[in-house]
């Protein structure tokens, strides 16, 4: 009993030094052990001459202990017991130092059961979670301070005697309130301790937050003290810590703690499963530590007193019975009276002088520290008095910085280095602290001023620590003065970039090397479908979806091709984009590398442009192309026809008068007439389709030109006409077939509008000149006016102005081309057309066309008389023989001397001739047209130049030529639409004055 009261005595007195200024009441009762301390070898003394104990001396300095019921005296005879511990830092429950040393309440448990079981403790350092990860894998033995819940003691093994109990607490930064219950919790981040039993065990934080149903973000460091600074830097909202490590180190940190309080746990010894001897072990911490609990005077209650409770460590602490410490009271009086105060003093007196000594030493060496700390950064540092704004404090960089002395800054305020105008005055300055003082640190730009008075920009983190127990303001400057002129250079260049790309008219996409969007456009954010915003960081295919027009098949991603090329690419012709919407736009695109300054690739750019109007166009274009080639092909068969169909009637017409209108074969040479008739309106039809230009004006009847035309393109659907087209309708001035044109146009448009059939109505009205619209472009003269109504879906009222727009169509498949001829052709006739239209009620156009004031005449079969009033020479030159033979008997049987040639040169030489002896022709007519040869128009003015006062007329089979439309601007007196009979050489012979 002896010996193990003496190494209890011994133990305690070594942790008795140990122990801090911490805890008022406990220091006086080690300061009483200290006294009783020098007279511990009259114990031993004592304790041998009474015979307390039944073991000899030697056996008790070897830390024997009584039996406790299991292994000790085989723990005595046998190898020392080697244990591998688990250090982590964790204080006051165990913390490491720099140096390795381990310390702690659970440390100096442990050590004093150590020593009183005979075993060798080997700490082994780490975080937390690399100790429960060694302690899982037999790499550590034994554990303290380990939280036991039904999840761990799967992986380890768990002592049964529980040597503390603690809870967890919530932490939050000093002077936030924003915590009041748990749900305020909701979308904050949280620092932990990495793999700690408050946010994974049973009713730790992550299981109280599920069962509430909260977004919590959790923050996991190594120790406890990185979860403290994350709260006071704002890293982190809140933080939990156990209450032990809480309570004595929250006041190092601006934390506060909160009301939320949870999971209470048992902390107990952990030892690992891969020890074969594991139970022993636990056995024997066990029953070491139920010999404590039971002795209210142990070093337990010591240690818990120490590091924690304070109601604990104001126990009378006992370590020995009553009767030996009246007995030790009585001889510690003893011994201060006789050895006196004088010695004591003297002891106190050179112990003083010597720590007092080395304080100053470490508080000089401190000190040096301390400047070479603060004067090594390149930043600014100023410290401030909290209330007042005065620098007490400035480190060397500060005054290099603005160029002043320690001795001139001490005691100022802000104004002496700042521009001093607000927003940067020391009124708002003081705000700034006071917000810091308030809410936490901040960080903004400060105007700033040097000793020479120039201004530069700084970046100011204020911060409020104590020191002396004063508040002070911690300020920490930095010269950014050339990172903003950087900066605002750098914003100017991305603004005129941004102005640049947003005036771009094509479309700009860039990406990085792993084809992420980066930058859209205005442009590519139309013609995609997608914002600039929305497409940000996305792979390029799901925003520039690209396809081959004809196939539909995805193209290859152009940012690969530019990669594996290196090069500038372009994509084919033929190349679909699909909008966000399902649009599909044609698009012509190029891709180039992006370069940084040392040429390394770091993405591409994208430039494309819309071209579906472009290619629609281009292709009408080409429609139109082919349609004037096949107009050119058709013009030509319709020339050679015309001159066919020419000596074919003229004949045929011939022929009728020799025989007389009663000859046995008048009937036959009628048919054959009809038949020509029928093949010239089939060269008129070709020429029409050829036709371009301007138009051969004559009077024409509007209404057989409507009934014609209607019916033509009505012909086989199920659409009919109503016509009201008066009797008395007068004669247009205009190219019947430009105008049959016309009304083919808009009857087919009407027919369009009805696909389930309908009825089209055309009405005809005569209108004089003060009747008639004053219309822009339309002759103020008299006039007819053409209707055509359908009761169709109508045109909206949005596109009814586009409708005479070149390529402008709402079909499908429509080439935008027939309404935009239509109102070409009406406006070169010295016409104007309108529109009036309103959805599910049909459209009507109104067409006005100059009139001649008188009626169609009736048509008149009546051959041609046989025998004019004519007479004098008549010259024809055309290169086909029958044509040519055909003219000359027309002439001849209307009185004329015929001279007729092949040629143009031949023509021009018999006028010459004729010149010569002064034989005149009374009229030319010349063929306008000659292949290979010299046509009518350059004859004409040869002749003219001959012979100023010639009647020349110019006949073609190319009705539609310029030269037919305005023959009198060429020096013709007249004009001959090939084919042609004597009726319509009576009536030019009549309109040159012969």
């Amino acid at each position: 009993m002896t010996a193990r009261f003496l190494r209890d005595t011994f133990s305690k007195q070594q942790h008795i030094d140990a122990i801090r200024k911490d805890g008022a009441p406990v220091v006086r009762k080690l300061r009483h052990r200290k006294t009783v301390a020098a007279i511990t070898a009259l114990l031993l003394l004592f304790s041998f001459a009474t015979g307390a104990t039944g073991h000899s001396g030697p056996a008790a300095v070897s830390g024997a202990t009584p039996d406790t019921g299991g292994s000790r005296e085989e723990a005595d005879t046998t190898a020392p017991l080697t244990l591998r511990v688990g250090a982590y830092d964790n204080p006051p429950k165990i913390s490491t130092d720099a140096s390795g040393d381990v310390s702690g309440f659970w440390p100096d448990l442990l050590n004093s059961i150590a020593s009183a079981e005979g075993w060798q403790l080997q700490y082994v350092p780490g975080s937390w979670q690399e100790s429960i990860d060694r302690l899982k894998a037999g790499e550590v033995d034994l554990m303290p301070d380990v939280a036991y819940t039904p999840d761990r003691a799967r992986g380890m093994d768990f002592c049964e005697a529980s040597v503390l109990l603690s809870w967890t607490r919530l932490y939050v930064r000093r002077g936030v309130d924003w915590f009041q219950s748990i749900e305020d919790l909701e979308g904050r981040t949280v620092a932990v301790l990495r793999g700690s039993v408050n946010l994974e065990g049973p009713a730790g934080l992550r299981e109280i937050a599920d069962a509430f149903q909260l977004t919590v973000h959790y923050l996991e460091l190594e120790n406890y003290d990185a979860v403290f600074r994350a709260i006071e830097s704002g890293q982190a909202d809140a933080g939990i810590s156990n209450r032990n490590f809480g309570d004595l180190n929250a006041g190092r940190f601006a934390i506060s703690q909160t009301s939320f309080v949870f999971q209470p746990v048992s902390l107990k010894f952990a030892v690992s499963r891969q020890r074969v001897d594991s139970a022993l072990i636990r056995a024997r911490l066990d029953a070491e530590l139920a010999d404590l609990k039971r002795d209210p005077n142990s070093l337990y209650y010591d240690l818990l007193g120490q590091y924690f409770e304070t109601e604990i460590a104001e126990r009378e602490v006992r370590v020995w019975p009553d009767w030996v410490t009246r007995t030790l009271q009585i001889l510690a009086l003893l011994l201060v009276f006789l050895f006196g105060a004088v010695v004591y003093t003297r002891v106190q007196i050179k112990r003083r002088t010597r720590e007092l000594r080395e304080t100053v030493v470490a508080l000089g060496e401190r000190e040096r520290r301390y400047l070479e700390i603060f004067n090594s950064p390149t930043d600014a540092i100023f410290i401030h008095e909290a209330n007042t704004g005065k620098i007490l404090e400035i480190n060397d960089p500060a005054l290099e910085m603005f160029g002043v002395t320690r001795e001139s800054m001490i005691g100022r305020t802000v104004e002496t280095f700042s521009s001093g105008e607000p927003p940067y005055s020391v009124v708002e300055a003081m705000a700034h602290i006071q917000r810091a003082r308030q809410e936490g640190p901040q960080v903004f730009d400060w105007r700033s001023r040097h000793s020479d008075g120039h201004l530069f920009w700084t970046e100011v983190a204020l911060q409020v620590t104590h020191i002396l127990d004063q508040e002070c303001i911690l300020a920490v400057a930095r010269d950014v003065d050339a990172r903003r002129t950087a900066n605002a250079a750098l914003a100017a260049e991305q603004e005129r970039l941004a102005v640049t790309l947003r005036s771009i008219g094509d479309a700009v996409i860039t990406t990085d090397i792993e084809g992420r969007i980066g930058l859209l456009n205005r442009v590519a954010e139309e013609l995609t479908g997608w914002t600039a915003a929305e497409a940000h960081g996305l792979p390029l295919h799901e925003v520039f979806t690209i396809v081959d027009g004809a196939s539909d098949r995805p193209r290859t991603d152009p940012v690969r091709r530019v990669l594996a090329d290196n090069d500038i690419i372009a994509l084919p012709s033929d190349t679909f984009l699909y909008t966000k919407d399902g649009r599909r736009r044609q698009i012509a695109d190029s891709g180039a590398p992006i370069r940084d300054a040392e040429s390394r690739i770091i993405g591409v750019v994208l430039v494309f442009r819309d071209i579906t109007e472009q290619a629609r166009q281009e292709a009408e274009v080409l429609k139109v192309r082919k349609l004037e080639s096949v107009g050119v092909l058709a013009g030509g068969i319709a020339h050679d026809f015309n001159n066919i169909l020419a000596g074919i009637l003229g004949n045929l017409e011939l022929s009728l008068i020799e025989l007389g209108p009663e000859g046995p074969a008048t009937p036959l040479l009628r048919e054959a007439e009809g038949a020509v008739h029928r093949a010239e309106k089939l060269t008129k039809q070709l020429l029409t389709f050829a036709r371009g230009g301007e138009p051969i004006k004559e009077a024409a009847s509007l209404a057989d030109i409507i009934r014609e035309s209607a019916g033509f393109v009505l012909r086989g659907s199920n659409v009919a006409c109503r016509y009201d087209l008066p009797d008395e309708l007068w004669l247009v001035h205009s190219d019947p077939g430009q105008i049959s044109q016309v009304v083919q146009n808009l009857v087919l448009n009407a027919r369009h509008a009805m696909p389930d059939g309908g009825i089209i109505d055309i009405t005809c009205r005569n209108l004089t000149g003060p009747d008639a619209p004053r219309l822009p472009g339309l002759d103020p003269t008299d006039c007819v006016v053409m209707t055509i109504r359908d009761n169709g879906v109508g045109i909206p009222s949005k596109i009814i102005e586009r409708i005479f727009d070149p390529y402008f169509s709402t079909k499908q498949d429509g080439g935008g081309l027939g309404l935009a001829v239509t109102h070409s052709i009406i406006v070169k006739h010295g016409g104007q057309i309108l529109v009036d239209s309103h959805p599910g009620q049909g459209t009507t156009f109104t067409v006005y066309l100059p009139a001649l004031r008188q009626a169609a005449p009736s048509d008149s079969k009546d051959p041609t008389p046989v025998k004019g009033n004519f007479h004098g020479r008549a010259l024809v030159m055309d290169d086909e023989e029958s044509v040519r033979t055909t003219t000359s008997r027309m002439l001849g049987r209307m009185g004329f001397t015929v001279v007729s040639v092949a040629s143009g040169a031949d023509a021009v030489a018999v006028v010459q001739e004729a010149s010569k002896s002064h034989q005149g022709f009374e009229v030319i007519v010349l063929d306008l047209t000659v292949p290979g040869g010299v046509g009518g128009l350059e004859t004409s003015r040869r002749i003219l130049e001959i012979s100023p006062q010639a009647k020349i007329i110019v006949a073609s089979g190319y009705s539609n030529d310029r030269v037919m439309a305005n023959y009198a601007e060429y020096g013709f007196s007249g004009v001959l639409c090939k084919p042609f009979v004597m009726k319509d050489l009576y009536r030019v012979m009549e309109s040159i004055g012969l």
